[in-house]
């Protein structure tokens, strides 16, 4: 795979752009999603989508495609049993049609089955499904052609839930309608979907949003937080837990330049003076503040200062230090917080020996560190050799992996690990049952090992039981597990050497 600029991910299907401005597409094509003429047929390695050029943004739905051309047209395949496509009628297509009296369009976005469009002018067209009123139209009707959201001008952003939509004005005002079980919409309501936009009231000026497990987090200019929606365990950061369906703020954070939200309920914040604050669920004492005890306003990380970076993981915290320094605290079944134990820590633990750190990598209970000299180390579960020490033998802290100097980048596989050296060689350790060491052989290695002809890479990353690599010259390579076809080779065997994804 070579030359590609964007990508889109629908169900079980996946789209391309490149910079030839072709769109090519691979994976499941039952509903002609793919768009090259043959709807029904699986494809395993990309296709060309059938008489498309010019085109300068792609979007995908559950089963259906779009494309905007440099002319400001949209063109739509695939699955149209709601109207998705646009094109007067419910039926399907395998090839690319345009979206009739649709001009001018700038931004385009694609929910489970409907379509939005934006135009130059700032007005939002919508058209598809709209049993929630997820068109915004006024209607709850399926819309066969593009029809105007409701009073709404001056977009410059959108997006789309499965069965709601979002618009950010540039005012810098959120608006949301559709789907509103959960209060999603923010608007004060729950149940009472909205078949117009309403505003998500009274925030303005936002730099970023990320959501965890129902309620959503927002970031404004002014550096405050505000958040909405479930609050059981005091996520929301506001003082109670009490679910909120309109936007709180974060009680007393200001300054702050960064916002995680965790899978386990619990939330995280940088400041700019660097210190990180957190808030919600606490039962395995990820919020570093000691106990476990749940905390529904922000509370300050013990003793942490200097920090560059925030993670909010499953269960525990990471956080970088401008010394160099990793320091983790939260759940330690595995002994992935490196600090000499397997007892979870309730508050932030330096990892034990690391300095001059660059870079950090997790597999799926083991840990890796990129030193600035170049060498790297791992902690954590070692049942599969995973962490490159020359044993089966888990590790508390940090142990140097074997012979490897001068690496640039790593990444962690389930239960393998890649490391990228300066000269452009990628080595690789731990298990090796499908071949995801690439090194010819399906046998696991407890020291790293070269993989088998691949030079000039730039950039490497470890699945469950797979590996790519990215050369200098573009082209993508794979080797390991393809049960799914997640080489792109064409087939779904296992390679225990790289092979090319193939695109034509």
């Amino acid at each position: 795979m070579t030359g590609v600029s964007a990508l889109a991910a629908g169900d079980g299907y996946s789209l391309a752009l490149r910079n030839d401005s072709t769109v090519w597409g691979w994976g499941s094509n039952h509903a002609g999603e793919l768009g090259d003429g043959t709807g029904g047929n699986t494809r395993p390695t990309p296709v060309r989508v059938s008489g498309l050029t010019s085109v300068t943004a792609i979007a995908a739905g559950r089963i259906h495609s779009l494309a905007l051309m440099s002319n400001g047209t949209v063109w739509a395949w695939g699955g149209n049993n709601y109207g998705q496509l646009g094109d007067q009628t419910f039926y399907g297509r395998e090839t690319a049609a345009q979206v009739p009296e649709l001009t001018a369009v700038t931004t385009l976005s694609a929910g489970g089955f409907h379509s939005l469009a934006l135009s130059t002018n700032g007005t939002l067209w919508a058209w598809g499904k709209n049993d929630y009123g997820q068109l915004g139209d006024g209607v709850p009707a399926k819309r066969l052609t593009p029809s105007q959201v409701s009073g709404l001008t001056g977009v410059r952003a959108l997006g789309v839930g499965e069965e709601y939509s979002l618009a950010v004005r540039s005012d810098g005002t959120l608006w949301a309608w559709g789907v509103n079980e959960y209060g999603q919409l923010g608007d004060g309501t729950t149940v009472t979907d909205r078949l117009t936009p309403v505003q998500v009231s009274g925030l303005t000026s936002i730099t970023a949003i990320t959501g965890g497990s129902d309620y959503s987090l927002a970031l404004r200019n002014d550096g405050t937080v505000w958040a909405w929606g479930e609050n059981g365990l005091g996520q929301l950061g506001n003082g109670t837990r009490i679910d909120s369906l309109t936007h709180v703020q974060v009680y007393g954070l200001t300054s702050i330049t960064a916002i995680a939200a965790g899978a386990w309920y619990h939330s995280l914040a940088l400041r700019n003076d660097g210190t990180v604050w957190a808030w919600g669920d606490n039962s395995y004492g990820q919020l570093g503040i000691g106990g476990t005890t749940l905390q529904t306003a922000p509370v300050s990380v013990a003793g942490l200062t200097g920090v560059t970076a925030i993670a909010a993981a499953w269960g525990y915290s990471l956080a970088l230090r401008t010394d160099g320094t990793v320091w983790a605290w939260g759940f330690n079944r595995s002994g992935q917080l490196g600090d000499g134990t397997t007892i979870n820590r309730d508050v932030p633990a330096q990892v034990s020996g690391l300095t001059n750190i660059i870079a950090i990598a997790a597999g799926a209970e083991h840990s890796l560190a990129l030193r600035s000299d170049g060498t790297v180390w791992a902690w954590g579960r070692n049942d599969a050799s995973q962490l490159g020490d020359g044993t089966g033998v888990n590790r508390l802290t940090p142990v140097c992996v074997l012979g490897l100097t001068s690496v640039t980048a790593i990444a962690g596989g389930w239960f393998h690990s890649l490391a990228l050296r300066s000269n452009g060689t990628v080595w690789t350790w731990g298990a090796n049952g499908d071949g995801a060491l690439g090194d010819g052989t399906t046998t696991g290695r407890s020291a790293p090992v070269q993989v088998s002809g691949l030079t000039d890479v730039t950039a490497i990353a470890g699945g469950s039981g797979h590996s790519l690599a990215l050369r200098s010259d573009g082209t993508l390579w794979a080797w390991g597990m393809s049960s799914r076809g997640q080489l792109g080779d064409g087939s779904t065997a296992r390679r225990l050497e790289p092979v090319k994804s193939i695109l034509p």
